[in-house]
């Protein structure tokens, strides 16, 4: 049975064939038989214990369950009370979709897109491509100037068409006249500084037109009433949007005079309505170009709103305004005046203002009496040169409240002054009857005396 060391290492060290072949076959084997058999061995421990550790959590968790629902238990003289409330861990917000709109590149999709508008266009692809255009964004192709499509060269120049300006006549009996064709978003006051968005979302003019305006610090309320000429004056507001369907040219409302601009940097956020609903400052925060001066009621304003796709615009008196470019704010904040008249540039109502590459927004603030009443409401449509407000002849403003007021305490101290005399002149014909008696009196006296 038992081998001798000798043989056995004789064995080993010098192997035979069929012992290397028994060792191939057998040694998986066996190993995979004590390598199975540990691991049940292990298995079986582990799930022992997890059974027990299961068995005992739950055991507790029920034990506790029951102890915080009956309020307490007295364990000897140990008192078993509510355990208290486990400390909530933040999860992290989410990010908003106004954080996630910011993030994208508007701007370097607009540069591209107007890159692309500018190529020029085959003849031959000219009709289909403007075909698709009007189609899509439902232009009024009998309203343009010139109606033959091969004859625009680029997207651009579509883009900016004219349009028969005999259909659009211009109201010179109006107040003021809508700059464009359009939606008007907003119109109405400016109350304690504020212009209203869309319904329920505003934003102060001080940070709409800026602080250059005036070099005090003011609150939003104060900045508004800064700004007024006129005493019984306030602010109004107008706002227009144009889709990409619209007459892209923008017009003079009414006879201003433009005393000088700035160019505000800034995003290229879509201005349409819908994202006006939800993305608070839009019209602050996106690139515009705001011209300031005055007109017959004091104080008027013009901005032209720039947005995704619409990073130009122009302004055809001033060629200096440079927009969607990578310079510095610094390099294009700049006043301007004509060389030909100092005071500034004069525009009459309907005159050739400036356009934008695809449509974007138009922004009205302007002083005027207190008794205006505009005749558009939200969410209509208007076009060139359709009035957009009237004075109220039935609302009174505040001078004529005031002159009405100093008219009646005239008349009332006019009044009271000769109330005041006819009862002095009845004093002194009183005294008069009193002195006449009393003289009447002695000479009777007198004459009495002398007989006696």
């Amino acid at each position: 049975m038992f081998v001798k060391p000798e043989l056995f290492h004789d064995t080993v060290d010098n192997p035979t064939p069929i012992y290397l072949v028994m060792m191939f076959i057998l040694g998986p084997l066996v190993c995979s038989r004590r390598v199975k058999a540990r691991a049940n061995a292990v298995r079986q421990k582990i799930g022992r214990g997890v059974k027990r550790t299961m068995s005992r959590s739950m055991s507790g968790i029920v034990w506790s369950a029951k102890k915080v629902t009956t309020g307490g238990l007295h364990v000897g003289k140990t008192l078993v009370k509510k355990p208290r409330g486990l400390i909530k861990i933040k999860k992290p917000k989410a990010p908003s979709r106004v954080s996630l709109y910011k993030l994208l590149p508007l701007k370097l999709v607009s540069r591209i897109f107007g890159w692309i508008c500018r190529l020029y266009l085959p003849v031959w692809l000219r009709p289909l491509c403007f075909k698709f255009y009007i189609k899509l964004f439902k232009c009024r192709a009998n309203e343009m100037f010139n109606e033959d499509l091969t004859s625009y060269k680029t997207i651009s120049e579509f883009f900016r068409r004219k349009i028969k300006l005999n259909l659009r006549p211009i109201d010179t009996s109006a107040l003021l006249v809508s700059p464009c064709d359009g939606k008007v978003l907003t119109c109405g006051r400016v109350s304690s500084g504020l212009i209203e968005q869309v319904k329920g979302i505003t934003y102060t003019a001080q940070t709409f037109l800026g602080c250059p305006l005036t070099k005090d610090d003011h609150t939003p309320h104060t900045y508004a009433e800064s700004l007024l000429k006129y005493r019984g004056h306030e602010l109004h507001y107008c706002v227009i949007y144009l889709a990409p369907g619209d007459y892209h040219r923008f017009h003079s409302p009414t006879e201003w005079q433009i005393s000088w601009r700035r160019h505000y940097i800034g995003h290229l956020f879509s201005v349409n309505p819908y994202v006006a609903g939800w993305l608070q400052d839009l019209f602050c925060l996106n690139e515009r170009a705001a011209y300031y001066g005055s007109w017959t009621h004091g104080f008027f304003s013009m901005t032209a709103v720039g947005a995704t796709i619409v990073g130009c615009i122009n302004v055809h008196f001033d060629p200096e305004l440079k927009t969607n470019n990578r310079l510095s704010p610094f390099e294009l904040e700049r006043r301007f005046q004509t060389s030909e008249n100092s005071n500034g540039i004069l525009l009459s109502r309907g005159d050739n203002f400036g356009d934008f590459d695809f449509g974007s927004t138009i922004v009205l603030v302007f002083e005027a009496p207190d008794n205006l009443v505009f005749n558009v409401k939200p969410g209509c449509h208007v076009k060139l040169g359709e009035p957009l407000c009237f004075f109220d002849k039935n609302l009174k403003t505040v001078d004529s409240l005031l002159s009405d007021l100093s008219t009646v305490t005239t008349e009332v101290s006019t009044s009271e002054y000769e109330e005041e005399e006819q009862e002095n002149e009845l004093m002194k014909k009183n005294v008069n009857v009193a002195a006449v008696i009393k003289e009447d009196s002695d000479i009777i006296a007198q004459t009495f005396k002398s007989d006696e």
